[in-house]
């Protein structure tokens, strides 16, 4: 992971003098860059030692000439350009200055282009003299496995410790490793920041707290629906899409939420039927314990009668909604016959 390739220079005390940076895991990249400022230049020295510029508005002369100005009171600078857009398929012309640059760079100097939006044409020479030295660095989604480490070390320095389960809880509610998901490490640090914050300090971070504090995602709002239209609570079910149309999420992407929710349940219930409990559950679907937990009291009190003609009241509004149905009021018609006795 890249973050870990910043990490190994620092340590080995010799950072590339040129590097790109972007991907998606914002966070990752800012921490990153944090550390390489503290590492090569000091904090006490940020103000002489480190230039910013604006990768929309300065030019490829501007760059190389802050690269080949003298350090103040350190014995190493750094440059920083936001969103270079000449290094992007936007970027139109030749860069053989850079490029010159960028295959002997200055030794005195760390440059650093930080992609916020888009990424580097690997097509570009420039692009390519960088990438040869191994300076070319995507900060990536991290796997479960990672994300599972950064949550503890998180949780640590706050001083608490997190059960398993509610380890589990805190990943399937927020949804980070769903496929598509647009949560982040700092939606995470906010919601462990929640958690930290939530009673003493000093303790160990369970199930319940978890459930207690009420972390927002898209799949555990869907799951609070679904959970809401099986206990015939219409009120709740409006309020939960009411709020998610607001906060910018789209019909088709609750509706599709909402199918899969039922379709899950549906194929629980069948193996419930057959006397599985949710430890044999959790490993047939394929699913965290956790959820098969939370699968196996939703699904209990429902029949596998109306499991089905919820999917399929699903399937239709979907169909109503590529014909050219009016997409609010077709969730909200389904949702109106989900709730209906």
């Amino acid at each position: 992971m890249s973050y870990q390739v910043v990490m190994k220079q620092i340590k080995a005390g010799n950072p590339l003098p040129v590097m790109v940076f972007y991907g998606e895991e914002r966070f990752l990249m800012d921490w990153s860059l944090e550390q390489l400022e503290i590492a090569v230049i000091g904090k006490e020295n940020l103000a002489f030692n480190r230039i910013r510029l604006d990768g929309k508005t300065c030019t490829e002369a501007e760059i190389v000439d802050q690269c080949e100005t003298f350090s103040f009171f350190a014995q190493k600078k750094m440059v920083i350009v936001d969103d270079y857009e000449a290094l992007t398929t936007k970027g139109k012309g030749k860069l053989a200055r850079l490029e010159a640059y960028a295959a002997a760079p200055a030794s005195e100097t760390i440059l650093i282009f930080l992609y916020r939006e888009g990424k580097p044409d690997g097509r570009k020479a420039c692009v390519k003299t960088i990438k040869k030295n191994g300076g070319i660095l995507e900060f990536a989604r991290i796997d479960r496995k990672a994300l599972m480490g950064w949550i503890t070390k998180r949780v640590q320095a706050g001083k608490c410790r997190i059960t398993p389960d509610a380890m589990e809880a805190l990943i399937s509610m927020t949804g980070y490793l769903d496929r598509n998901s647009e949560w982040t490490l700092y939606d995470m640090e906010n919601e462990v920041n929640k958690l930290l914050d939530y009673g003493d300090r000093k303790r160990w971070i369970t199930l319940e707290e978890v459930e207690a504090v009420g972390i927002r995602g898209l799949e555990n709002d869907v799951f609070r629906m679904v959970d809401a239209i099986t206990r015939n609570q219409p009120k709740l079910v409006f309020l939960l899409v009411h709020d998610l149309l607001e906060s910018g999420e789209a019909v088709e992407k609750i509706l599709y939420m909402i199918a899969r929710q039922f379709r899950l349940l549906a194929l629980a219930k069948l193996h419930l039927a057959k006397g599985y409990g949710p430890s044999e559950l959790a490993k047939r679907m394929k699913v965290q314990p956790f959820v098969a937990k939370r699968l196996v009291a939703q699904a209990t009190p429902v029949t596998q009668k109306a499991l089905d003609t919820h999917l399929e009241q699903c399937i239709d509004a979907d169909q109503a909604i590529k014909t050219g149905q009016d997409r609010n009021l077709t969730l909200e018609m389904l949702l109106a016959q989900l709730v209906s006795k």
